[in-house]
């Protein structure tokens, strides 16, 4: 296990707590800033040989020549790396970025692998999401999320089923559930909403457009409007992260005048996913640009989830709007709004407004919370075959043999060994 930065390191965890824990389960680490051992590599001094030969011609041949030379040197330090502490199997955190697609060249080079997991939910566009999960084997979690990486056209040799990989600590929040839950208890709170924003921005630059700042604000308004004028209802704000939150503009006074009624809760920790608070919450509702992936993992983890569609993705989410139009989707906030009014004040537990759980498993092919012990089980196959002395290619196709066996054909999507 290696941090890449002190950063990075501190991200989640205090330092100390951190390392206590890598410890007590037996995992060695490495911290990069103290590792120094970079070694000529003689396919990198081959290419910087002809990389060197080369006479620019303008600006932006000097351009390229130059961060060439610094492309082969990020191979050359992660290649040394690598070979110097035997690593064959390689896990990213990271989705996207040129250091993906560094590392990914010099395990090739030493004929090792990269093994990734979907983190976010896919949109089905094609040829989106260009350069993400450069990896050899790449695990989703079913047929929905397979059909939109397949779209991304990114490079795979396999493309993997595995379910929803990510634990279910039920302990981890346990005290601030308790500290929502006896609040809301003691202002006779009846109906509680989980809201899980996203990214917004005013969309003033070509860099990305996500969800304008104005409709956020918009749609947290809506809400409080309703917590002020029904004392039955209590809101958990569950945003992306806390400085996201607090970024919108006129946001601070709305939340100051929402947390005063104490029927309003804002998580303050960073890193928390969104399924641990919503078994204590009627509802959970998300916005996002596109698919919003707490809220997907909400209705994973079996609770009634409901998306805002503001960029209205029916052509691109035909499936989900056939049978969730006005159910589980909603493209006017209003109606949303209005039909949760309804929900309530009927107690009509049985209809169907948030309910995916006929649907769920094109979500989630297993829905048995076991996709971490599928890839866990995975790579311990490609790490024995590497033991045994077998290629990265063999070892793949026999994790890939395996694997099919234990849990269907069907669920390896693409295999190009």
């Amino acid at each position: 296990f290696y941090f890449e930065s002190k950063k990075n390191m501190e991200r989640f965890s205090n330092q100390r707590k951190l390392l206590e824990e890598v410890k007590n389960l037996g995992v060695r680490y490495i911290k990069l800033w103290k590792w120094y051992n970079v070694k000529r590599v003689n396919f990198v001094d081959e290419g910087l040989e002809d990389l060197n030969k080369i006479d620019p011609r303008d600006d932006i041949e000097i351009w390229l020549k130059k961060n060439s030379r610094i492309l082969f040197k990020k191979i050359e330090y992660w290649y040394s790396f690598f070979e110097d502490q035997n690593i064959k199997i390689h896990l990213n955190a990271h989705e996207v970025g040129s250091s993906n697609i560094i590392r990914q060249i010099a395990l090739t080079k030493l004929d090792g692998c990269s093994i990734g997991k979907l983190r976010s939910v896919p949109r089905k566009i094609q040829g989106d999401w260009f350069g993400y999960y450069p990896n050899n084997s790449f695990f989703v979690w079913g047929k929905d999320s397979a059909e939109g990486m397949a779209k991304t056209e990114n490079y795979f040799e396999n493309l993997i089923i595995s379910g929803y990989p990510y634990s279910n600590n039920k302990d981890l929040q346990k005290k601030e559930l308790e500290l929502i839950k006896n609040r809301f208890k003691k202002k006779n709170v009846k109906f509680t909403l989980l809201l899980i924003d996203s990214v917004h921005e005013k969309n003033d630059n070509y860099r990305s457009q996500v969800i304008p700042s104005k409709v956020m604000l918009r749609f947290y308004e809506y809400f409080f409007d309703w917590l002020y004028s029904d004392k039955d209802i209590g809101i958990i704000i569950k945003s992306k992260y806390s400085d996201n939150l607090y970024s919108i503009p006129k946001i601070k006074n709305l939340l100051t005048k929402a947390k005063q009624t104490e029927r309003c809760h804002v998580v303050a920790t960073y890193g928390t996913e969104s399924k641990f608070y919503s078994p204590i919450a009627d509802f959970s509702i998300g916005i996002s640009v596109d698919m919003p992936t707490g809220l997907i993992q909400t209705a994973i983890s079996g609770s009634r989830a409901i998306i805002y569609d503001y960029t209205n993705l029916k052509n691109k989410e035909k499936n989900l709007y056939s049978w969730g139009e006005n159910k589980i989707i909603f493209g006017n906030l209003n109606e949303l709004i209005d039909n949760l009014k309804s929900f309530k004040e009927k107690n009509n537990f049985d209809q169907d407004l948030g309910d995916w759980s006929k649907k769920i498993s094109v979500i989630d092919s297993f829905c048995d919370n076991r996709g971490g012990e599928r890839i866990g089980k995975y790579i311990r196959d490609v790490q024995k075959s590497f033991d045994e002395g077998l290629s990265s290619r063999e070892s793949l196709k026999n994790a890939n043999k395996n694997y099919a066996h234990k849990w269907g054909e069907n669920q390896i999507v693409k295999q190009g060994i």
